[in-house]
């Protein structure tokens, strides 16, 4: 982080390059530090880009803000709607955390400041995924992460790895608006994609969170495409096999793995009836009609050219192959 301070003595040449450069000098403060009584002033920058005109873009990006031990002033949250961002809202992660399980269309993206104390912001992160995660992935809101301190690599990549998660380190105003436009740019493009989703509709639960034995698989509900979305008329068979590959779908299984978290799963036992599980040799027959089924719907869906890939292979050595499904997936208890 390049900082100017306060008393840095300053050169004609130093206002020659800043002129020319198109910078300006500001001594605003970006942001304020408290993780204790003693308030802390990060002012990150000095130099902010010089802007034209603001312009209000016909569609602005609105972000809401984590509140927490770093926190943007009032003056430069203000200073965002200049350039098209909407700080619609300001408060703690309890409460950004239970809007969003409410609705995830509030805000295009989710920011919060960290210091040198990351563990929280980590502990949001994956808590706002799991969030993403019920409402079946959507590509926003997104996490951006402005860190006003240096981690570790690790620390880092621990981050990176949450999905939903960008990373940056404030620099200045105008790379942090760019960064914000950025992921906007990024969500538009993943709206526009395709990408197969899955809901999985089961009874015989009443509280409804979880799956627990004796539950049936009622539907399944697939899209490839916010808002297109159909059943997948297959037999009970096919579909708990297709909830298989959803429920395990962070990791590549084998056939003999695949058969082994059936024999754990909740549709395949129950009290008053036990599912027969499908043999080891047959594997590949479910692959082949979930692959079937999910190709029909693609084309019932009106979409030209050829499906995209929905089951990945990995090769294990020895003939043996490891299937994972490619898709967002959402269980509904009814």
């Amino acid at each position: 982080m390049t900082v100017l301070p306060a008393d840095t003595p300053r050169t004609s040449s130093d206002d020659t390059l800043l002129a020319s450069s198109g910078f300006v000098e500001s001594n605003d403060v970006f942001a304020i530090y408290s993780p204790t009584a003693t308030h802390a002033l990060y002012e990150a920058s000095r130099l902010i880009c010089q802007a034209d005109a603001p312009t209000e873009p016909l569609t602005p990006l609105r972000i809401a803000v984590v509140q927490g031990a770093v926190s943007f002033t009032d003056h430069f949250l203000g200073r965002l709607r200049h350039h098209g961002i909407q700080p619609l809202f300001v408060g703690p992660p309890e409460a950004i955390l239970r809007r969003l399980d409410l609705s995830l269309e509030e805000w295009d993206i989710v920011v919060y400041l960290i210091g040198p104390r990351w563990q929280h912001a980590l502990d949001f992160a994956r808590a706002k995924q799991r969030v993403r995660d019920r409402h079946g992935a959507p590509p926003c809101p997104r996490l951006l992460l402005v860190s006003f301190a240096d981690h570790l690599p690790t620390t880092v990549q621990w981050f990176k790895r949450t999905a939903g998660t960008d990373y940056a380190v404030f620099t200045s105003e105008q790379e942090f608006v760019q960064r914000l436009w950025a992921i906007r740019a990024a969500i538009e493009r993943a709206k526009r994609s395709f990408r197969l989703h899955l809901r999985f509709v089961h009874s015989g639960h009443p509280n409804g969170l979880g799956c627990i034995p004796g539950e049936k698989i009622e539907a399944v509900y697939g899209s490839f495409l916010p808002g297109h979305e159909d059943e997948i008329p297959e037999s009970k068979s096919v579909l708990r096999f297709l909830n298989i590959l959803a429920a395990s779908r962070w990791r590549s299984r084998s056939a003999p793995e695949l058969i082994e978290f059936m024999a754990r799963h909740p549709l395949y036992s129950g009290k008053r009836i036990e599912i027969r599980i499908p043999a080891e040799g047959s594997m590949k027959t479910y692959v082949a009609r979930a692959h079937d089924a999910l190709s029909t719907l693609w084309r019932r869906q009106g979409h030209a050219g050829k499906p995209p890939t929905t089951i990945a292979r990995e090769s294990r050595g020895k003939k043996e192959i490891a299937y994972r499904l490619l898709c967002t997936a959402e269980f509904e208890h009814i």
